[in-house]
C-alpha cells in the first residue's frame, strides 16, 4: 500500500508517542476493522491475537468497533476493548483467562484511515505466576477471571481439571473464607452517626470566612490542586472521621486522601489511601498506594452544582467512603498503611473546580494496629484440611483499561504451618489446664488444705512433730494401720521441708513384684536382663533434689533391703547391669502398716537396715483412737464432694453424725472418705441422713431412695440434649436431681453429658 501521501509523524504521533515495546502490533486498517497493512510485528511471544488477525486481515470479530464509528471525525485515541471469544493462553498455557487480553488504541489520521496499535494487558502480575503457589484475578462480582497454571486448577479442584470449571465461578465455592468473605468477616462495626468518644480536632465553616459564602479550590490544567489540612493522627493508635461538604463548579467531583505528608509534585494518596470520584466516570474509587482496591457507581450520580459531603473514616484497619452519610465503599486492610504522623486532604482533579463550605477531622483512640498481626489463611473446599496463605498484590494492570476493577491474589501453601500451629493451639489448651490444676494445688498446698486433719490432743502434737522433723534432713519412718493417713503425713513433710520445690517421688512397693522391684528404685543399663533395650533412670535418680518416699517397704525382698542399706551409706546407687556409682541428693520417707521391729523378729526385715532406718518415727493412731476428729473429718470430706457433686449446701444430720460417732472404724480414715463420698451420690437433697451411711459390711443397695419419675420407655442414648438442658436448668446444674428426675444412674448420665459436650456447672444457680 502506498502510504506517501501520509504526513509520517501523523503516524508516528498515532503510535501514541513512540511507545511500543516487543509486545505490540502496529498497523493501519478502516472504519469497518479491515486491516490494510501491518507497519510493525512484535519482536518476542507474539500475542495469541496477532496470528489470527495477520490470517483473516480483520480486527471486527475481535474488538468492538461501534465507538469508533460513533467518533469518526475524531482525532484522538480512541481506546476499544476486546472481545472475549473463549479462552486464550499466554506464555505457553501459564495464564488461563475469560476476558479479553487485547485491546486496541486506534486514531484517525485522515483519508478513512486509522493507525492502532494492538497490545495485551499488562504482563505486572503474570510476572508472580513464578511465586508462591501461582495466582488468581477476580472480578467485581467475586468471580474468578484469571488463573496462573494448570497447575493452579489442580489445587483449587481435582487433579485433571480443566480451568473452565474454574474460570466465571464464585471464588467462595473453591476457597473458605473467599477474599469476599474474609473482607466481610473482619471490617470493623462503624456507623457513621454513631460517634461517641470522638474528639473534634477541626471544624471548619468557610462560608463565614469568604465574600462568596465558600473556600474556592480551583487545579489546573495540567496538575491536582491539594487542601492539605494542619491536623496530624496517628493511625498507628487513632480512628478518625474525616468530613467535607462541597459543590462541583467544572469538571470531575473531588477525593480524599490520606497519607504522610509530602512535598513538591508527588500526590499524597501514593503513600496512603485516596476514595472518591473517579475523573467525570460517574464513579467512585478506593486506593491504595496509588492502585485501584475498589470501585462502584456513585448513587447520587454526578451534577455540577450539587451539594455532597464525602467522608473518609478509618477504624482499626478498615477504611470507609460515604456520600451524605451513606456508605458506598469500605475494605478491610491486614497490611494498613499506618503513620504516626498522617495527614489528610481535600483533592481536586486537573482541570476542576470546586466550592468547600465545611470540613471537618473527628479522631479517637483505637486498637494498636502494629500489635496484632492479621493474615487470610483459607481452605480448599474440594481438599479438606489444604489450607493456603492468600495475599493480594496490586497493579496498574489490574484497573483500566479493563471495563470492571478486578483484584489479584498470591496462593501460599501453608498445610504445614497450619497444622504445627493447631498441634501448638491443643498444646496450648493442654497447657492452660494443667496450668489451672497445678494452681488449685498451689493453692491448697499454700493454704495447708491437704494438711493431716485432726484436733485431738495427740494427734495436734503428732502434727507438730512432724512439721519440726521437716526441717532436718533425717529419714523418717512412717508406721500406721493401712487408711491411717501416712501418705498425707509424707507430703506434709515435703511441703514443709527444704526440699519442698523439688520432687516428690512415691514408690508403692506393694504393687512392683520382686523381680522388677530393684531396676525400678535403682535403675538399670541397657542389656542388664532380657528386655532391656535401653538404660532407664531409677526413682532415686528421678527424686534428685527431692524426696523419695517409699511405701509399704515392709514388701521388700531381703536382697533389696541390703542394696537400700547400702544407698544409706554414702548416698549413692549403682543401676543393675553398671559398675558405676551415682551419687544422688535425695531425702527418704519410709511408710509400712506393719511394724518392722516384729518383722526383724520373724527375720523378714534386716535388722541392721530397720536400725539404719530408725531414727524419727511416727506412729499414726488409727482412727478408733481418736473418735473427736471425726466430725471435722466428716466436714472436710463432705465439703470436697458436694463441691463437685453440685451440692454445696449438703450438711450431715445430727442423727448422721452420731452414727459415723460410733462406728469403730477399721478401715480409719480412708473408709470414712468412701462412706462420705457414698452419702454425697445417694443424698437426694441437702441432708445427709442416718439411712445413707452405710458401712462396708453392709449392702450399699438397701438405701432407701425417694421413686423416681419414669423418663420414657427408651434408653439415654436416645434423649435429645435440648431436654437433658432443660433439666439441668431446673435443677440449677445438679446432675444427681436430673438423674433422678429422668430415672438413670448419675454415672451414665455424666458420660452422656461429656459425649454431648455439656457442662453442668454452666448451669448452677448463683453463678
Amino acid at each position: 500500500m502506498n502510504l506517501s501521501h501520509l504526513k509520517t509523524d501523523e503516524i508516528l504521533n498515532a503510535l501514541l508517542n513512540g511507545i511500543t515495546d516487543f509486545r505490540n502490533t502496529i498497523l493501519l486498517h478502516d472504519i469497518n476493522g479491515n486491516v490494510k497493512e501491518i507497519l510493525t510485528n512484535p519482536v518476542f511471544a507474539p500475542p495469541p491475537l496477532y496470528t489470527e488477525v495477520n490470517s483473516q486481515r480483520t480486527l471486527a470479530p475481535f474488538f468492538d468497533l461501534t465507538r469508533l464509528q460513533k467518533t469518526t471525525h475524531s482525532h484522538e485515541p480512541v481506546l476499544l476493548p476486546g472481545i472475549s471469544n473463549g479462552r486464550y493462553g499466554y506464555y505457553f498455557d501459564a495464564i488461563f483467562s475469560i476476558v479479553p487480553m487485547h485491546y486496541l488504541w486506534t486514531k484517525h489520521i485522515g483519508d478513512g484511515l486509522y493507525v492502532a496499535r494492538i497490545t495485551i494487558r499488562e504482563l505486572f502480575p503474570f510476572i508472580q505466576m513464578g511465586s508462591g503457589n501461582g495466582f488468581f484475578i477476580v472480578n467485581n462480582e467475586n468471580e474468578t477471571i484469571d488463573i496462573s497454571t494448570l497447575k493452579m486448577a489442580n489445587l483449587l479442584l481435582d487433579n485433571n481439571i480443566s480451568p473452565e470449571k474454574i474460570l466465571g465461578k464464585p471464588l467462595q465455592d473453591l476457597l473458605s473464607p473467599s477474599p469476599l468473605e474474609y473482607q466481610k468477616n473482619n471490617l470493623s462495626p462503624f456507623k457513621i452517626e454513631d460517634q461517641n468518644g470522638y474528639t473534634t480536632l477541626l471544624d471548619e465553616d468557610y462560608s463565614k470566612e469568604n465574600i462568596d459564602g465558600a473556600l474556592t479550590i480551583t487545579a489546573a490544567s495540567d496538575k491536582a490542586s491539594y487542601l492539605r489540612f494542619p491536623v496530624v493522627i496517628d493511625t498507628e493508635k487513632e480512628d478518625f472521621i474525616f468530613s467535607v461538604t462541597y459543590t462541583v463548579v467544572k469538571g470531575s467531583g473531588p477525593y480524599l486522601t490520606l497519607g504522610e505528608k509530602t512535598y513538591g509534585e508527588t500526590e499524597p494518596d501514593l503513600n496512603g489511601y485516596m476514595a472518591g470520584h473517579y475523573f467525570e466516570t460517574g464513579s467512585l474509587v478506593l486506593k491504595r498506594y496509588g492502585f485501584n482496591i475498589q470501585q462502584t457507581k456513585s448513587p447520587l450520580g454526578f451534577t455540577e452544582g450539587m451539594l455532597q459531603t464525602l467522608t473518609l473514616s478509618k477504624v482499626g484497619r478498615s477504611i470507609y467512603l460515604y456520600i451524605n452519610n451513606s456508605r458506598v465503599l469500605s475494605f478491610f486492610d491486614d497490611e494498613f498503611i499506618a503513620y504516626k504522623t498522617a495527614f489528610v486532604a481535600f483533592a481536586v482533579r486537573s482541570g476542576s473546580c470546586c466550592r468547600i463550605f465545611n470540613a471537618s477531622i473527628k479522631v479517637k483512640s483505637g486498637t494498636n494496629i502494629q500489635l496484632n498481626s492479621v493474615q487470610h489463611v483459607a481452605e480448599l473446599k474440594s481438599k479438606p484440611g489444604v489450607f493456603y496463605l492468600i495475599s493480594r498484590f496490586y497493579s496498574n494492570a489490574l484497573n483500566q483499561p479493563q471495563p470492571h476493577l478486578m483484584a489479584g491474589y498470591q496462593l501460599l501453601n501453608t498445610t504445614m504451618l497450619q497444622s504445627a500451629i493447631k498441634v501448638m493451639d491443643t498444646n496450648r489448651q493442654v497447657l492452660e489446664k494443667q496450668t489451672k490444676v497445678l494452681g488449685s494445688l498451689l493453692k491448697k498446698y499454700q493454704s495447708g488444705e491437704d494438711d493431716p486433719k485432726g484436733s485431738s490432743d495427740a494427734f495436734v502434737a503428732l502434727r507438730e512433730t512432724a512439721r519440726n522433723v521437716a526441717l532436718s534432713e533425717a529419714i523418717v519412718l512412717i508406721e500406721g494401720e493401712t487408711g491411717v493417713g501416712k501418705e498425707v503425713f509424707a507430703h506434709y513433710i515435703h511441703r514443709h521441708s527444704s526440699r519442698k520445690n523439688g520432687p516428690f517421688i512415691k514408690v508403692d512397693c506393694s504393687t512392683i513384684p520382686g523381680t522388677l522391684i530393684e531396676s525400678q528404685l535403682f535403675g538399670h543399663e541397657k542389656g542388664a536382663f532380657t528386655g532391656a533395650v535401653a538404660r532407664s533412670i531409677g526413682m532415686f535418680e528421678r527424686a534428685d533434689g527431692g524426696t523419695l518416699f517409699l511405701d509399704e517397704v515392709s514388701n521388700l525382698p531381703l536382697d533389696v533391703q541390703a542394696k537400700l542399706l547400702r544407698f544409706f551409706n554414702d548416698y549413692s546407687i549403682v543401676r543393675v547391669g553398671g559398675d558405676k556409682a551415682i551419687q544422688v541428693n535425695v531425702r527418704c520417707l519410709l511408710a509400712s502398716n506393719k511394724s518392722l521391729g516384729e518383722m526383724t523378729q520373724t527375720g523378714t526385715f534386716r535388722n541392721d537396715l530397720f536400725y539404719r532406718i530408725n531414727v524419727i518415727t511416727l506412729k499414726i493412731p488409727p482412727l478408733r483412737e481418736r473418735l473427736s476428729d471425726i466430725n471435722e473429718l466428716s466436714q472436710y470430706f463432705l465439703a470436697q464432694f458436694a463441691h463437685v457433686d453440685n451440692k454445696s449446701t449438703c450438711v450431715i444430720s445430727p442423727e448422721a453424725a452420731l452414727k459415723l460417732q460410733n462406728h469403730n472404724w477399721p478401715g480409719n480414715v480412708r473408709e470414712l472418705k468412701n462412706v462420705i463420698e457414698r452419702a454425697v451420690v445417694f443424698a437426694e437433697g441437702d441432708t445427709i441422713t442416718p439411712d445413707l451411711i452405710r458401712f462396708g459390711h453392709e449392702d450399699g443397695t438397701a438405701i432407701k431412695r425417694r421413686k423416681r419419675k419414669p423418663w420414657g420407655p427408651f434408653s439415654l442414648s436416645q434423649t435429645k440434649p435440648a431436654k437433658v438442658v432443660a433439666l439441668l436448668k431446673k435443677h440449677g446444674g445438679k446432675v444427681t436431681s436430673v438423674a433422678s428426675e429422668m430415672g438413670v444412674s448419675r454415672i451414665s448420665l455424666h458420660i452422656y453429658l461429656k459425649k454431648q459436650g455439656i457442662c453442668a456447672k454452666d448451669y448452677r444457680k448463683g453463678y
